[in-house]
């Protein structure tokens, strides 16, 4: 079964926005100095690489990583590659075929120009508020993108993190989707287990359906066996 690890790798290389910490990794001992053992302490932002965002990020007393446990961050997943440049529009939602509870993840111009191996650009593909509030209409329950933020570097209010967050739609930003093909997955978000955080790096990883559909039918008909493709 293929599985698709859609997590940016964090290194002092990782893109962050300006003014933002960088990640940094000091050796406190190292087996390889005479110590017995190698102890690593690491410095970084709590929305370094791959991450979610949380209520709390940007809603005054909205609700934390503590209101999260996993069972609510897996799920069916829809990966929607978006062939225009530019942000993502109100038009390109409606014709994507959004069921209730999905999530959603938006492969943009930000995966095809690969922006993730580029030093930082303000240049890249958002959601605007308006296809925002048409996600939160059609009931999706999860929105990520491929780059540091949902929102345009213009929009100092942050309207869509505010749309999104503040139906407590949760946010997964900075996504590696650049391998993934469109379509429907089983998606697991897996964020550190850090007490009230206001968001988190998550490890977020895809699973084929198609997939998970041959292993069922394996399991309940002895005529397919494991590992057949459908």
């Amino acid at each position: 079964m293929p599985i698709y690890d859609l997590t940016i790798e964090i290194s002092p290389a990782t893109n962050v926005f300006p003014g933002d910490p960088v990640f940094e990794c000091k050796t406190l001992s190292s087996v390889s100095a005479g110590s017995t053992y190698t102890l690593k302490q690491y410095q970084f932002g709590n929305h370094t690489g791959t991450h979610i965002d949380f209520p709390a990020h940007v809603i005054q007393g909205g609700k934390t990583s503590a209101d999260y446990p996993l069972e609510k961050l897996i799920g069916t997943g829809f990966i929607i590659e978006i062939p225009h440049a530019g942000h993502v529009m109100k038009e390109d939602v409606l014709k994507s075929g959004i069921q209730p509870g999905d999530i959603v993840f938006f492969k943009t111009q930000n995966s095809r120009n690969q922006l993730h191996e580029k030093p930082y650009t303000p240049d890249f593909a958002a959601i605007t508020p308006e296809a925002a509030k048409t996600l939160v209409d059609l009931g999706a329950r999860i929105v990520g993108i491929d780059y540091l933020s949902i929102d345009a570097v213009a929009d100092d209010n942050l309207s869509s993190h505010h749309v999104f967050l503040s139906k407590e739609i949760l946010v997964v930003e900075n996504l590696d989707l650049s391998a993934i093909p469109p379509g429907r997955y089983e998606i697991t978000i897996a964020p550190l287990k850090v007490k009230e955080a206001d968001g988190l790096p998550a490890r977020v990883f895809a699973t084929s359906m198609l997939s998970q559909l041959a292993s069922t039918s394996s399991a309940t008909d002895n005529t397919i066996s494991v590992g057949n493709e459908l």
